[in-house]
């Protein structure tokens, strides 16, 4: 009988543990999907900022910063990524786009169908651009001209995708492979 009470009481305090943990809420993250709503991660930032796992957003990032460093794109792609749905902080999400710029570029050019998928990778990476604006728009992290660099890789990406010309000076054009610096530039 004192076995059943005590095998009772554990099962007790599982359930009691159980629901403690069921009614702890999860720390908040974006979907990859919901990075390249700038509007999303303005709202979410506003809501969830003091709450974010910060720290496990920076360990993603720093992993992210070793792989760049080592030019694994796809490991950097997924490190970024993850820091940002954990915290879209300006500065991850420029990181994002442009490992996202390096990543399609390999991608298409082993393919050889760079002109293809251009408008979907270009696209993409726009809306992470406009998302660290907006997140910025939140956090005023970034500097005047770090603000101005990333309005400018928008625009000049929205502006090749509406005339399909670029310009020299858009420098994710060039980290694509569809404009080629000039040798001197080089």
């Amino acid at each position: 009988m004192l076995k059943r009470l005590a095998l009772f009481a554990f099962f007790a305090s599982g359930v009691a543990w159980s629901d403690l943990l069921a009614r702890e809420k999860p720390v908040p993250k974006l979907t990859q999907t919901e990075l390249h709503e700038p509007a999303v991660v303005a709202a979410w930032l506003k809501e969830n900022a003091s709450k974010a796992d910060q720290a496990a957003a920076r360990e993603f990032f720093d992993l992210g910063t070793r792989e760049k460093a080592e030019r694994r794109w796809s490991p950097a792609v997924k490190s970024f990524g993850e820091s940002a749905i954990r915290y879209p902080s300006p500065r991850t999400l420029n990181e994002y786009a442009e490992i996202l710029l390096i990543f399609f570029s390999n991608i298409r050019a082993r393919e050889k169908d760079i002109r293809i998928h251009a408008a979907n990778d270009l696209t993409a990476v726009e809306s992470v651009y406009r998302s660290a604006i907006a997140a910025d728009s939140v956090l005023h992290t970034m500097t005047q001209h770090e603000r101005q660099q990333t309005r400018e890789n928008a625009d000049c990406l929205a502006a090749y995708l509406r005339s399909r010309t670029g310009t020299a000076t858009c420098e994710p054009l060039h980290k694509y492979g569809l404009i080629r610096k000039a040798p001197s530039e080089r």
